[in-house]
């Protein structure tokens, strides 16, 4: 009909009898990226264990592997009272090596070269020294994985580009003191992200950078400026007042700069007339007063924020 959406339908392969892991003949149904149909695939092309991931072959993406403390792929060894070796053996692991291998055991860390040794004739990787545990899992990266040498199996550029962020976030992790130098500049009403925190004694400040050569910028952490400035008289600059309606005075009185004020001298007789003006009245005061004004830039209000960690 019209506008019906097409549907096809499929006869799948039963799964396998209860009691019975897939082998590696078993057929299953995927869809095949790079061929855009889909297709009947062995199993043994695909991720394995009960985690999922690792191995693939052909147009299917490798993927990690995952195996969990009794996946038929994991053996405990005994070697000596007290100290074991973790086998995880696989058919899908024959003739692949040098796979990288991390565990929840040890916070996702890889194990170094001399750890581990690989058997690509029985597809079979060794753990030494090391017991998997209940609730933990062991990740094998297979072949596909991008590193620096272009092996396919090393981590080293994920190692490289973790270094690389750890250098870039390092200004922002709190020192052994618990101090941190890094700040984010965050115009937002909602919260700091998980481990960040205001920082408060940033709070109403501008920041200015260090110049060692000028007091006023020499020292970290000084706090200086105002926001609004009173003139004081010599920083008023040079002006004339007219004594105008005063007998006996025909010039002007200069007054004002950094210099001494000039009196106005008509023949032998010396005046000290002034008329006082500018400034504004406090309430309840008699006498006028120069009125602070603000010398603040235009800004824009947010908070500077500091990681403090979780």
């Amino acid at each position: 009909m019209p506008g019906e959406v097409p549907h096809i339908t499929l006869n799948l392969p039963n799964t396998p009898p209860l009691g019975r892991n897939a082998i590696g003949d078993d057929m299953i149904w995927i869809w095949d990226s790079e061929l855009s149909l889909l297709r009947r695939c062995n199993i043994s092309e695909l991720p394995f264990g009960s985690g999922g991931g690792g191995g693939g072959s052909g147009t299917i993406l490798a993927s990690p592997f995952k195996v969990r403390l009794g996946d038929p792929e994991v053996v405990i060894v005994t070697v000596s009272p007290g100290v074991f070796n973790t086998e995880i053996s696989d058919l899908r692991l024959v003739g692949k090596t040098d796979y990288p291998v991390t565990t929840t055991q040890l916070n996702n860390a890889a194990f170094r070269d001399a750890e581990i040794s690989y058997n690509s004739v029985d597809g079979k990787v060794t753990i030494k020294d090391f017991s998997l545990l209940a609730g933990e899992f062991v990740v094998l990266y297979p072949t596909g994985v991008p590193s620096s040498s272009g092996s396919g199996g090393s981590t080293a550029l994920l190692q490289e580009q973790i270094d690389e962020l750890k250098r870039m976030i390092a200004p922002f992790v709190p020192t052994v003191t618990g101090a941190a130098g890094g700040r984010v500049w965050w115009p937002s009403e909602d919260a700091p992200p998980p481990g960040w925190i205001i920082d408060t004694a940033m709070a109403g400040y501008f920041p200015m950078a260090q110049n060692s050569s000028d007091p006023d910028f020499a020292t970290i952490g000084q706090k200086l400026g105002s926001k609004t400035h009173t003139n004081t008289e010599e920083e008023m600059p040079p002006h004339n007042h007219t004594a105008a309606g005063n007998p006996g005075v025909g010039n002007n009185y200069k007054s004002g700069g950094s210099g001494a004020p000039l009196d106005n001298v008509t023949g032998d007789k010396k005046y000290n007339w002034t008329e006082k003006t500018g400034g504004y009245l406090p309430s309840g005061a008699s006498e006028k007063v120069a009125k602070p004004y603000s010398i603040m830039n235009p800004y824009f209000v947010g908070n500077w924020i500091k990681y403090v960690g979780v």
